[in-house]
């Protein structure tokens, strides 16, 4: 609202008036006539020339041609409550305020500067025929002129009536009868920014409000099967059949779409959902969730909850309230993607993700998830929560269709690999700790058996869903982990909160049961068992006036203030909307991806954005889910030998010789594109590495090794080294026992021909890289991305997926992967490994910028496969030494307190460096 009453004139307090003739000090232009008067009439109407005394309101346009604005045209009596204010203003605060409004609202109007400020209130007015107890209304206009054009705005503060009783409005509340009216009567209907209708009686045309430049869209498009069309207002829209719901909940409970319950306690990541059938013409989405152990390792519970849908990695952790991480940045609620098609918001307890297509996927951050779709995909998911067919027998299904011989088998199927989380099983066998005595206690109406009491807050629900799979889940909960009060409030909640996404409603159960301690609600804000499960932000005022889904508990803000992130703020404490994102007040945040440009949320919702770029010496990255300016950084992916391949974010993995691989390529679109791919070894051609390296940069195809072990080859001709290549961009030369590829934009591959390789990157680099070396986003978890963008099950699928090949072949050692045990009996060769995670040897200086664990598990490794050859070892501490070097750090002097001769180096080169076909000798030291 604008600022009123000090200063203003009020109008009379009396039924129908208006205020007397008001002459403006500039001409306002009103569809493109000049008006020099107008009058405040207080049933909500501010007209031109003529006052206006009608109490019943018509459709717009009108037939008369009377020229008014009518922010809410109704019979206003201000003689029995509130006042109404106006005044014309200059005064330069509010000419600021005006012009940052009309600038924010109208993109194309850059250069607008408002002179000149009307601003009418009703504050508190109730209607004709009420009394002082009766609903009350408050709303604005202001209109605002820069001399040449005029806007104006409404402010609605609070609208509690619409009609009085002349107008056939009830006396008590003030609704029904004629009210105010828009689109020449035809049931005109308010249309939410992103929201999708169907404009025709069949569900033929499918629109999106304000989509593709502030426009309605529209498109052929029909409603899916499962579907029917029906009327809602004016428009039509496609609604489900019906819908299914799997649930994750406790120690975790799983309860599938079919209905199917089974108890699975690994703490590794798992699918739960996806859409799986390739010639589906569904959208595609995706749910996993990672689980993890806490206080014990019998049991889990889910730690974060991803969800990929429409293109976006949508990451919900543990203990979230109010940020989430969008394609691996930390964004605060609620955000709106792709104009409303994927919606993040507060949901009572629980972050919510949405779909236009009817996908809810929900998480409370600690252990009750949810995942509920529409009857279109019947017989189209995969994952822990079943196939969606109506069939709960057929739930215990592997991804390959084999029934699973256990719930141990079927969890463990459904496994997502993840380099970094150290996971398991889980409790087998015997997993709870309860006599039987215990356990009868535990189903009794104090504990477990209080959801189904017949007399109890939950009792509704009993006569929909079945409570017995969720009492047997409490009860196993319960003795799982002894003595746990919140276990029991949990089980409960779980409960409850399927009863009330069904409609189903249900009493205060937290208070019958001692629960509402376990609730913790932020400032200015009170738990209620039955909330809006779209609550009002900052970013929607009337969010809850338009939810479709029924009500949850959760923390409702207090009158007067509404949730912004994850606190209840008074209005004017509301920050920003930019690009679909929300800030708070006084946050700073790119709004470029390359970081050059900055915005900053103001008061009043204003952003305001202004050039700016990394300094020296810093580049624009993401970090720990926040993009900024960093210090510039490298990493690095190492190959070993023994195809032992150690990723940009290092996660580790072992790939067989026997096949030709993609290591690393960026996006096509960047400027320093690049392929790196390592070719098959070839058996019976000579030493053990001599796999070819093709390095495409710079529009330049270097090719090194192969079969010619010393070939280095540039567009497909043989050249010698030193090499400068594409004025200075590419530089190509040997360095101690590697050649060296570097770039000036900060490549770097180092290629040793006998025993590794490494691929070192800039961090601009970063969330551009593809292939066997993996993302780079400082995430070892999405490593096993594949070409699609889809994460693989599993590491033979991972391999496949990045194999340059002619024919598909199977990938992957299977059970014929090298292994070795006899490690240690190698005393010398341990002795020699271990000096590279040393504290205390000559290596350490260098373990900040090259982390050891690498080098040193694949010393041992080679080492051992070699039959415990010293000269191995060696190799891997000179690997360790080279490898530092390129990073700026000399490592010396390791040679003189071990046994690793320099002559066997010596002759590894006078091997490897033979003269070329001409004789000469091209080896140097």
């Amino acid at each position: 609202m604008y600022p009123f009453w000090q200063n203003d004139t009020k109008t009379p307090k009396v039924d129908d008036g208006s205020s007397s003739e008001i002459k403006l000090a500039i001409p306002v232009f009103f569809f493109g006539v000049p008006y020099r008067t107008v009058y405040v009439n207080n049933n909500g109407v501010v007209s031109f020339n003529v006052l206006v005394s009608q109490f019943t309101p018509e459709s717009f346009p009108l037939t008369d041609g009377r020229a008014f604005i009518a922010p809410f045209w109704a019979d206003v009596h201000n003689g029995i409550r509130g006042e109404i204010y106006y005044r014309e203003t200059m005064d330069p605060a509010i000419l600021r305020r005006a012009t940052k409004d009309i600038r924010k609202y109208f993109k194309d109007m850059t250069t607008f500067s408002a002179t000149w400020v009307f601003i009418v209130t009703w504050e508190e007015v109730t209607f004709y025929g009420g009394s002082s107890t009766t609903p009350v209304n408050t709303f604005q206009a202001v209109l605002v002129s820069d001399g040449s054009y005029t806007f104006t705005l409404f402010n609605y503060y609070e609208i509690n009536w619409t009609t009085g009783t002349a107008s056939g409005g009830d006396p008590l509340i003030g609704l029904g009868g004629v009210m105010a009216q828009l689109c020449d009567g035809d049931q005109g209907q308010f249309l939410r920014r992103g929201e999708v209708f169907w404009d025709d009686l069949n569900c033929t045309i499918k629109c999106r409000c304000l989509d593709f430049n502030n426009e309605i869209y529209c498109q052929e498009a029909s409603c899916s099967p499962y579907e029917v069309c029906e009327p809602k207002g004016r428009f039509f829209y496609c609604s489900p059949v019906e819908t299914s719901t799997c649930v994750v909940f406790g120690e975790p409970h799983y309860h599938t779409f079919d209905g199917f319950l089974f108890h699975f306690q690994g703490s590794c990541a798992y699918l739960l959902a996806r859409q799986c059938l390739q010639t589906s013409s569904l959208p595609f989405f995706s749910v996993e969730a990672k689980n993890e152990h806490r206080g014990g390792s019998a049991v889990s519970w889910v730690k974060e909850l991803s969800v990929e849908v429409n293109g976006y990695k949508i990451l919900i952790p543990k203990g979230s309230y109010g940020k989430v991480k969008v394609n691996d940045l930390v964004t605060s609620l609620p955000v709106t993607l792709e104009l409303g098609a994927v919606k993040i918001y507060q949901s009572g307890m629980s972050t919510a993700v949405e779909t236009d297509f009817g996908l809810l996927v929900t998480f409370d951050g600690q252990h009750y998830a949810s995942i509920s779709i529409p009857g279109s995909y019947i017989n189209s998911t995969c994952g822990l929560c079943g196939n969606y067919n109506k069939n709960p027998l057929d739930d215990f299904l592997r991804p390959d269709g084999r029934p699973a011989m256990s719930v141990l088998d079927l969890g463990e199927s459904w496994r997502v690999y993840h380099a970094d989380w150290k996971c398991g099983s889980g409790c087998v066998d015997n997993c709870t700790q309860c006599d039987a005595a215990t356990e009868a206690l535990y189903f009794g109406s104090d504990y477990c058996g209080f959801l189904n009491k017949t007399d109890g807050p939950l009792w509704e629900c009993g006569t929909v869903v079945d409570a017995t799979a969720f009492v047997h889940s409490c009860v196993y909960d319960l003795c799982s982990v002894r003595d746990n009060g919140t276990l029991l409030c949990q089980a409960i909640q779980a409960y409850a909160l399927v009863c009330q996404a069904l409609g189903i409603p249900i009493g205060d159960w937290r208070i019958q049961t001692g629960c509402v301690s376990t609730v913790r609600c932020p400032s200015f804000s009170h738990y209620s068992v039955c909330t809006s499960s779209c609550p009002d932000t900052c970013s929607d005022l009337t969010a809850s006036q338009n939810c479709a889904t029924p009500c949850t508990e959760g923390c409702e803000c207090n009158e007067g203030f509404v949730l912004s992130t994850s606190q209840c703020v008074p209005l004017h404490k509301c920050g920003c909307d930019f690009d679909g994102h929300y800030y708070t007040m006084g946050e700073f945040f790119w709004a470029t991806a390359n970081c050059t440009v900055q915005c900053l949320c103001e008061e009043g919702g204003d952003v305001y954005c202004f050039n700016k770029t990394c300094r020296s010496g810093e580049v624009c990255a993401v970090e720990d889910g926040y993009q900024g300016c960093f210090p510039k950084r490298e990493t690095v992916c190492l190959l070993s030998q023994n195809q032992v391949l150690h990723t940009f974010d290092g996660a580790a993995y072992a790939f067989p010789s026997e096949f030709s691989y993609s290591l690393l390529k960026t996006c096509p679109e960047r400027p320093e594109y690049l392929e790196i791919d390592i070719n098959k070894k070839k058996p019976d051609v000579g030493p053990a590495w001599l796999r070819g390296l093709r390095i495409l940069v710079a529009d330049q195809e270097v090719k090194i090794g192969g079969v010619g072990a010393l070939e280095v080859k540039v567009n497909n001709e043989r050249l010698y080294l030193p090499l400068k290549l594409g004025q200075g961009k590419i530089n190509i030369f040997s360095f101690g026992f590697h050649v060296v590829v570097e770039t000036d934009f900060g490549l770097k591959v180092v290629y040793d021909w006998k025993t590794f390789l490494s691929i070192t990157v800039p961090r601009s680099m970063q969330n551009n890289t593809y292939g066997l070396c993996g993302r780079y986003n400082g995430n070892p978890d999405d490593d096993l991305e594949m070409p699609m963008g889809l994460l693989a099950l599993s590491i033979n699928e991972f391999g496949q997926s990045w194999v340059k090949r002619d024919t598909f072949c199977q990938v992957g050692c299977g059970d014929r992967c090298p292994s070795c045990a006899k490690v240690e009996g190698f005393s010398k060769v341990q002795q020699l490994c271990s000096l590279i995670p040393n504290q205390n040897a000559g290596f350490a200086k260098c373990h900040s910028k090259v982390n050891p664990t690498f080098f040193y598990k694949n010393c041992l490794f080679d080492s051992c496969i070699d039959g415990g050859a010293v000269q191995t070892a060696c190799s891997w501490l000179q690997n360790y030494a080279s490898t530092c070097q390129t990073q700026g750090i000399a490592v010396t002097g390791w040679r003189n307190y071990t046994s690793c001769s320099e002559s066997i180096f010596y002759l590894s080169l006078l091997i490897l460096f033979i003269s070329d076909w001409c004789g000469r000798l091209v080896f140097q030291l």
